[in-house]
């Protein structure tokens, strides 16, 4: 490795230690490399996965070394470096247990892994893409110990939560969780599904892929290839007399239509959309050719969340707030917490800095008078300045109590912007 590479890359081994302790020394030769066997890494690594509650594996070929890059609360880091062919000796021992062909690949190649630990089965999802410098390979580790949730361990607000049981308490019409890709948007829902299978009724999912299994729900996989797609299912569900129906995502204006179909039969609908936040939900419907008149009969409940990274109760300090910081909470018109906290890094948190992720959340129940605006076409910043003169706390209050009280950081919450403020 150059001094190039060790200045701009900094790597986090603390973050495999099972699979560094397997390791070569930078002084062994291709003899002792060649000796590794790759099963044992892989039980390592996955091992190492598992316990520190990382969600990715990457091992990513580039021009000397393979690397391998580990995402822990939704931060993806550089956590060792590979001579290339033991490398590529790891990610064909990944193929085969995922019954790939473990030559190189020609098009992208997907399989499956059921891994048993002493307690449950993780199911490792493997991703395989031929790139100009080898095979590239993914590694998403599905553990259902992370996904079982329920409403109040997501991070929802006294009064958050309270307005999602008000929901329950006379449930009707569409629920929709929007966020971008990696929010925690589906498990938001599962949580929720979780509390309503409770209930004598009826609940079907639909879902691309099914991810986790949940008792006593009927959960079906989208398969396009067979034609089998979210607005076909949905048609053929209805049938089933469902009295929940959970969309995995509204993701065009077919799946959109069908999703509001179903919710007019009178079943309860729950689905997850891309959006900015809660009021951003009505254009995005918009844009998939649902009349206003449409959203306001039958739309119910926005939750619009992110996840952030929560410091390391034990190595967090307090500093001095950042020019970078500063300019920032300037520009969203904040006034600075008067106690900024800062990462550092410890063997507690594998020297992140950080240690779990928590949600903020913006629920944003429609009330009647908000339902009149859109009869009347009110446009988006229009209808969001409205809603907030009315009392709807923004993503940004929510990350800001985080702040406040020491729970994150500056740098954490600024590639958020202004979150709908």
């Amino acid at each position: 490795m150059s001094k190039h590479t060790e200045r701009f890359r900094p790597l986090k081994p603390d973050i495999a230690p099972r699979f560094a302790k397997l390791m070569p020394g930078d002084g062994e030769n291709a003899q002792a490399i060649d000796a590794i066997e790759p099963e044992t890494l892989f039980h390592a690594l996955i091992e190492d996965a598992t316990s520190t509650g990382a969600s990715d594996l990457h091992l990513d070929p580039e021009e000397n070394h393979y690397c391998l890059r580990i995402r822990k609360d939704g931060a993806l880091n550089d956590a060792r470096l590979l001579p290339t062919s033991l490398g590529e000796r790891v990610l064909n021992h990944f193929k085969v247990m995922a019954d790939l062909d473990p030559t190189p690949a020609l098009q992208p190649m997907e399989g499956w892994i059921d891994y048993e630990l002493e307690e449950r089965k993780v199911n490792l999802r493997i991703t395989c893409v031929p790139s100009i410098g080898g095979d590239k390979l993914s590694i998403r580790l599905l553990d259902p110990k992370r996904i079982r949730v329920n409403m109040q361990e997501l991070g929802l607000a006294t009064k958050q939560s309270d307005q999602i049981q008000t929901w329950i308490s006379d449930i009707q019409g569409m629920f929709l969780v929007v966020g971008p890709v990696g929010s925690g948007k589906t498990t938001t829902l599962y949580a929720l599904i979780d509390e309503l299978r409770h209930r004598e009724r009826s609940t079907v999912t639909i879902e691309d892929p099914v991810e986790y299994r949940i008792e006593g729900v009927a959960q079906m996989q989208v398969s396009p290839k067979r034609d089998f797609t979210f607005a076909n299912a949905l048609k053929s569900i209805l049938r089933l007399d469902p009295d929940y129906i959970m969309v995995g995502e509204m993701r065009d204006a077919t799946s959109a239509a069908a999703c509001l179909d179903a919710a007019m039969t009178g079943k309860v609908l729950l689905s997850t959309l891309h959006s900015k936040d809660a009021i951003g939900t009505i254009t995005a419907l918009r844009n998939y050719g649902i009349e206003d008149f449409e959203i306001a009969a039958m739309l119910e409940v926005v939750v619009s969340q992110r996840l952030v990274r929560k410091l390391c109760p034990e190595c967090k300090r307090e500093e001095s707030l950042k020019p970078i910081d500063h300019t920032w909470i300037k520009s969203v018109g904040r006034e600075s917490p008067e106690k900024i906290f800062y990462p550092q890094g410890c063997d507690a948190c594998g020297g992140l800095g950080y240690h779990g992720r928590t949600g903020i959340f913006e629920v944003w129940n429609l009330s009647e008078k908000e339902k009149e605006l859109l009869l009347q076409h009110t446009d988006e910043q229009s209808l969001r300045q409205k809603v907030r003169e009315w009392g709807l706390p923004s993503l940004l209050d929510a990350a800001w109590s985080l702040l406040e009280s020491g729970e994150t950081s500056p740098e954490e919450l600024r590639p958020l912007g202004n979150l709908g403020d």
